[in-house]
């Protein structure tokens, strides 16, 4: 479904490309490849479901389905420090406690591996090959797989802080991001309203405010692909087209050479919010390809939306140079509807029913360049269909974390 529905762009008729110019079409979905669901088979509790982390041993993930089952979100959390989830119980528990068949401390050579917690001391300390949470001595810092050494700048408090460690006890009203359900002991489900200019988020356990919900939040950048490359947006962006072709479905093939480049209209030394859709199927495998950027010339990119034979990736560099990255699993060969956001706070990924996020505070670095469609610098050109892709300044709130 295209996103025009739910922005309320007028798609008008413009005369599209002749039939000689038509480029192949995608597969049809019958003939797509299966893809894995993470929420198959989870155990159901209260309504939601719990299933284990395909690699992580310390995450896990909560799946909350609709009345329609089309309807759903599967959202990783993260144990406490120093945990792992059981499947059995389920629950998260002391992580040496737990029988954890990716748990790296089964290799007998290994005295210890990373946390994923961002947290510069936090480690796992291999034990009779169980993980153990350990932390380095306040001015040292964990090196991967060799242990600590002195660093005055890493005095983290650890264990620090995660997003919402542990279970959510709140769920989402799909289609309704203004209301939320609270489980209550003895209860069970009961409705709540979210405040004023604020949506009930499933990543935040809670509800949160954006600019984008206080109004209309419109697309700066809106490409359909209806029958040719005008931005339907209103604002006229300009589209420079380097050799891709439609498909009478109404699809952008890309053929690993050619992209699409828009005149520079995005200016995040202005801009505080950054919101991109985009919905694909890539036809070729193995190597990071971009799917979008905005540098391809001396300049490093600030933004890149990348796809890899399992993944999407994206890369967010910030005013301090530093440089911010989250990934999640996406349907290989099969389309694939992703959503970027990002708030001076923290980053969130969409892929599908998947949503992840992760800290990433200050603005995206503002670079001088154009914004480019399936090629970015230092990376393979994207090969495959995009149905369509929209670019905000603000939240959109049909977009429902």
């Amino acid at each position: 479904m295209k996103f025009v529905l739910a922005l309320s762009v007028c798609l008008c008729f413009f005369v599209g490309p002749s039939l000689a110019e038509l480029a192949i079409s995608p597969p049809t979905e019958e003939n797509l490849p299966a893809y894995e669901d993470v929420c198959a088979n989870a155990k159901i509790v209260n309504g939601v479901g719990y299933q284990k982390h395909n690699t992580d041993c310390d995450k896990f993930y909560q799946c909350y389905i609709g009345e329609k089952m089309k309807d759903r979100f599967a959202v990783p959390r993260q144990c406490p420090f120093g945990q792992y989830w059981d499947q059995d119980v389920p629950t998260c528990r002391t992580a040496s406690e737990v029988m954890c068949k990716t748990d790296r401390c089964n290799l007998k050579q290994l005295g210890s591996h990373p946390m994923d917690s961002g947290n510069c001391r936090s480690y796992w300390k291999c034990n009779l090959q169980k993980s153990v949470g350990d932390c380095c001595p306040s001015g040292q810092r964990y090196k991967k797989y060799q242990g600590c050494e002195k660093d005055p700048s890493c005095t983290d408090p650890c264990p620090g802080d995660s997003f919402h460690e542990g279970p959510c006890d709140s769920r989402p009203v799909f289609g309704d991001g203004s209301v939320f359900q609270q489980y209550v002991e003895g209860v069970n489900w009961h409705n709540m309203t979210c405040p004023a200019n604020t949506q009930y988020s499933v990543l935040a356990c809670g509800c949160v405010y954006h600019k984008g919900y206080e109004g209309t939040c419109r697309p700066q950048l809106y490409l359909p692909f209806n029958n040719n490359f005008r931005d339907y947006s209103g604002n006229k962006r300009n589209v420079i087209n380097h050799g891709v072709t439609l498909t009478k479905e109404g699809y952008a093939r890309f053929d690993g050479n050619s992209y699409l480049e828009i005149e520079k209209f995005l200016d995040f030394d202005k801009e505080s919010e950054l919101t991109v859709a985009v919905r694909f199927l890539e036809t070729e495998q193995g190597r990071l390809r971009a799917i979008m950027s905005n540098s391809v010339g001396a300049e490093q990119p600030s933004f890149l939306l990348l796809n890899s034979a399992k993944n999407v990736h994206i890369m967010l560099k910030k005013t301090d140079n530093s440089i911010s990255t989250l990934h999640t699993l996406m349907r290989a060969k099969n389309w694939n509807t992703v959503k970027v956001m990002h708030d001076e706070n923290k980053m969130d990924l969409i892929v599908n029913d998947i949503l992840t996020e992760k800290w990433a505070i200050g603005r995206i670095q503002d670079i001088d360049s154009n914004l480019f469609i399936g090629k970015g610098k230092g990376f393979d050109n994207f090969s495959g269909f995009i149905d369509e892709i929209a670019v905000f300044t603000c939240r959109p709130k049909f977009i429902q974390i």
